[in-house]
């Protein structure tokens, strides 16, 4: 595994770089604004499969409407 330093809304990897793209517990502290493009930009890298996972219920949904 090598680390890298990136945004999550422009991915500094080729399209279809990935198997497999995880995102979890992250979409949350994204702004509403970004989350499309930081959805396209898992979509764009995957070659297979995506997988968000997120908080629910009450609380979380506060944060959302900041």
């Amino acid at each position: 595994m090598t680390p890298m330093v990136g945004s999550a809304t422009s991915l500094p990897v080729p399209d279809k770089s990935f198997d497999v793209v995880l995102a979890s517990d992250m979409l949350e502290h994204v702004p509403p604004t970004l989350r499309r493009q930081v959805i396209g930009e898992a979509l764009r890298v995957a070659r297979r499969l995506v997988i968000f996972g997120f908080p629910c219920g009450r609380l979380p949904m506060t944060g959302t409407r900041r």
